[in-house]
């Protein structure tokens, strides 16, 4: 079987997201992606739906804490979820 792979660059990301986060949020995204491939080795493969299921982007603590009532700081969520911050809000990794 041949595998034939695509390099994602940060407009391709940001289009094949379409509306699913902010642009600042996308951009964040394709950065912390192309950050833990380049210190694992491990490569992700582009999957809009898994991507959208498994991370949420919040506009601030107050949303998220709407959500997530049990963690009662910024401390406490940067503690215990991937959190990929950005100008205008955070993106969590759901768990």
């Amino acid at each position: 079987m041949i595998i034939m792979k695509k390099t994602i660059y940060r407009n391709d990301f940001i289009e094949a997201m379409e509306d699913d986060f902010s642009e600042e949020g996308k951009s964040a995204l394709y950065d912390y992606f192309t950050e833990y491939e380049q210190s694992t080795g491990v490569e992700i493969e582009l999957d809009r739906i898994i991507i959208r299921t498994e991370y949420t982007e919040y506009a601030d603590f107050e949303e998220f804490q709407a959500e997530y009532t049990d963690v009662k700081s910024i401390e406490e969520l940067q503690e215990n979820f991937t959190y990929i911050p950005f100008e205008g809000g955070f993106i969590i990794q759901n768990q």
